[in-house]
């Protein structure tokens, strides 16, 4: 993709001023914080957005995908792509916003509010309370790999 293109793109998922507010808040969270014990609250903070923008329920996985998509377009927060394994769901979170000043601490933070937006966004779908979204890993600055699976 052309600089230019990317650079405009990005401005659209980080408003100046909003934006980084946000960033410094999680920032200064974590340097305030024992353990990663923001990651939590920001894995709370995800759940209660998945809970003020709901899904409705859904019957298979590609129309599941389909309304998450539309909010994620909502929230300018990129897309996600979800593949079933078997005994797991793998998410592909792709262009999320990115911090270029702290991308490391950035992604882990945004993931954790991701787990808690998609695993509120599942179980309202009708996936039970067992399954858990983690994080696995993240390939570029602008991509998360989430996967849910049954907790234990």
């Amino acid at each position: 993709m052309e600089l230019k293109t990317q650079q405009y793109l990005e401005s659209l998922q980080t408003p100046s001023g909003f934006a980084d507010v946000v960033q410094i808040m999680v920032h200064m969270m974590a340097a305030n914080s024992a353990n990663h014990e923001y990651l939590g609250f920001m894995q709370e903070v995800g759940s209660h957005l998945g809970d003020r923008y709901p899904l409705q329920k859904s019957g298979r996985l590609q129309e599941l995908c389909d309304a998450i998509n539309r909010h994620l377009s909502m929230f300018k927060w990129g897309y996600a792509e979800i593949s079933d394994h078997g005994d797991s769901l793998v998410i592909t979170h792709n262009s999320m916003p990115c911090d270029k000043q702290n991308p490391a601490l950035w992604q882990q933070a945004l993931g954790a509010l991701l787990c808690g937006l998609y695993n509120t966004w599942f179980h309202q779908s009708g996936a039970p309370a067992s399954l858990v979204c983690r994080i696995e890993q993240f390939p570029s600055p602008t991509c998360a790999v989430l996967r849910l699976k049954k907790n234990g």
